[in-house]
């Protein structure tokens, strides 16, 4: 599925919808989240991202670590992260994160 901003601002309408974005020190986009909130206790990650060429500088391990943060002081259980295949093939690179968080 693919949804342009238009349409994610269309769920807002329906749940709430958080957006992520993290900086780097000139004021450049270097990563962003979005996530659903569409349980009490449960909040689902819908999108993860970064800038390939600032890889090395963790920054979804950053965003992740200070979304966890900020769902744990809403009283969130569980971050859902979602399945870790693309197109019914495994994501190697998704399922390598999800084993060392």
């Amino acid at each position: 599925i693919h949804m342009t901003l238009e349409d994610i601002l269309k769920v807002n309408e329906i749940l709430p919808v958080d957006f992520f974005l993290v900086k780097d020190s000139d004021g450049c986009n270097i990563g962003a989240g979005i996530f659903y909130r569409g349980h009490s206790k449960i909040v689902q990650g819908i999108f993860l991202g970064d800038d390939m060429e600032k890889r090395s500088l963790g920054i979804i391990d950053f965003l992740v670590m200070n979304i966890y943060e900020h769902y744990k002081k809403m009283d969130f259980d569980y971050i859902d992260l979602g399945i870790s295949s693309m197109c019914g093939d495994p994501n190697v690179g998704l399922i390598r994160f999800k084993e060392i968080h």
